[in-house]
């Protein structure tokens, strides 16, 4: 009995130091390749293997690590930041130094001196013949305005929400082993950008970022907001937009961070705003179009039934816009900037030109003024035309008063004794966004007369007769 116990307990034993040896091994195991996992993904051992040799240029400039940042931020120096700001004479990407060839530009881009200062193209040079070759492969399949295993991004705080950026918009071009790049709208000094190279370009197992940016001009901020339309205090609780006139260029990319609509309360209304991936610009970047998110504007509509209205009838706002924005030179604005207003009843009411009151000249130099019952859009209402017996537009001045309830023509040269027309553009909306005779709620899309020849006569401008005359004095 008692040799069958000792048998019995070696068993036990032996089997429990087997199971022992077993765990062991499968830990080790585990904790080799969690090691190994982690060497691969680890930022250090990445940049030892990324490449060191790719350089910048923007234009003909380089791009270097001046103030041995860490990490590098690559920019240019005092010297080429002047020559790029203030260039004397149009200058091609320098892509094939020694050739005839560059990036390919038309001719009125180069008149228009378009190859240089903030537009300059971004160059990427020295790069190993493998990776050339990968991504000339890459790209003979992507339009010019997309590039397969390189991206261009605007740098976020960390890498990896730079990694989330969208692309910058532009045009890319790959010639001689350098790759040129054309940014759709001008790069922003003081702006920090990201050059993503992807992991299968570099054969490593996560992706390098290059941070370069234009240093940000040292003047006194001197960029203000000149106007907020619409200008009067108080505005229907379905108003669409606002406009925000600058008196100088401004960047683009970051208008939603530095823009708030707060309560009575001073709380900020989250999610007031229609962020839009490409911001609502004119041409000279000095005039930004805000729009209240429509899907909490119209009925029925799910953020509406969410979140509720932005604005409601018989409560104050406050829109606010921090000094923080930075104008096109990279420099804060030189203050901040607050509106204050009450919302009122919601406008469903379309515009009716019919309504409207025309004031002829009274001579030959006065102004032809035309008034409307309710505030209009102060950049739409702009559209409106004067036009001869001959149809011509007339040439002159435009100026919108009286809370946007007035519009006020001077002509270029003085008034004829005749007949005229006022062409009035359907698109022209109120600030409710109420087109004419159209109101802002009614999906066109969903009309039967669509796809009719009707529904092509309601885009057609409508057609006002003016008579010019007056007693001339003896």
């Amino acid at each position: 009995m008692l040799i069958f116990n000792t048998a019995l307990l070696n068993t036990i034993l032996n089997n429990r130091i087997r199971n022992l040896a077993s765990y062991f091994c499968i830990y080790i195991f585990f904790w080799l390749i969690g090691s190994l996992s982690a060497f691969q993904k680890s930022p250090e051992n990445n940049k030892k293997i990324a490449p060191t040799k790719i350089r910048l240029e923007l234009g003909s400039f380089p791009l270097a690590n001046i103030d041995q940042s860490a990490p590098a931020i690559l920019t240019l120096s005092s010297h080429d930041l002047q020559s790029l700001l203030h260039p004397t004479k149009t200058v091609k990407p320098n892509l094939n130094k020694g050739t005839n060839s560059s990036i390919s530009e038309s001719n009125e881009n180069r008149k228009n001196g378009s190859e240089t200062g903030l537009r300059s193209t971004l160059i990427i040079k020295d790069l190993p013949k493998s990776m050339f070759q990968k991504l000339a492969l890459a790209q003979s399949k992507k339009p010019q305005n997309e590039m397969k295993l390189i991206r261009l991004v605007v740098g976020a705080k960390t890498e990896e929400d730079s990694l989330l950026q969208p692309n910058i918009l532009g045009d890319w071009q790959i010639q001689q082993e350098k790759i040129g790049f054309r940014p759709r709208f001008p790069w922003q000094p003081g702006l920090r950008y990201g050059l993503i190279l992807d992991k299968d370009l570099l054969s490593t197992s996560a992706p390098q970022i290059i941070y370069w940016q234009i240093p940000a001009s040292a003047s006194k901020p001197s960029t203000r907001i000149s106007s907020v339309y619409p200008t009067r205090n108080k505005l229907p609780e379905n108003q669409l937009k606002f406009y925000i006139y600058f008196s100088a260029p401004m960047s683009r990319g970051e208008a939603y961070e530095h823009i708030h609509l707060k309560n009575e309360k001073g709380e900020t209304i989250e999610r007031a705003f229609l962020t839009l991936e490409e911001e609502l610009w004119d041409q000279q970047q000095m005039r930004f179009t805000l729009l209240i998110d429509p899907g909490r504007i119209k009925q029925g509509l799910k953020p509406r039934e969410d979140l509720g209205p932005v604005l409601e009838k018989g409560k104050r706002y406050v829109l606010e816009i921090d000094h923080h924005w930075r104008d096109g030179q990279g420099n804060k604005l030189s203050k901040s900037f607050r509106k204050s207003f009450e919302a009122i009843e919601a406008d469903n009411n379309p515009p009716e030109p019919l309504d409207w009151k025309i004031i002829p000249p009274k001579t030959a130099r006065d102004k032809l003024i035309i008034t409307f019952p309710k505030p209009m859009d102060y950049t739409l209402i702009q559209r409106l035309e004067l036009i001869d017996e001959q149809n011509k537009r007339l040439e002159g001045e435009i100026e919108i008063t009286n809370e946007e309830t007035a519009w006020n023509f001077k002509p270029r040269f003085p008034w004829q004794i005749g007949n005229y027309q006022l062409r009035i553009d359907k698109a022209i909306e109120d600030l409710a966004g109420n087109r004419i005779r159209r109101k802002f709620e009614i999906d066109i899309t969903d009309s039967p007369l669509q796809n009719s020849g009707q529904a092509k006569d309601q885009n057609l401008p409508i057609l006002l007769p003016i008579r010019i005359q007056w007693v001339k004095s003896k």
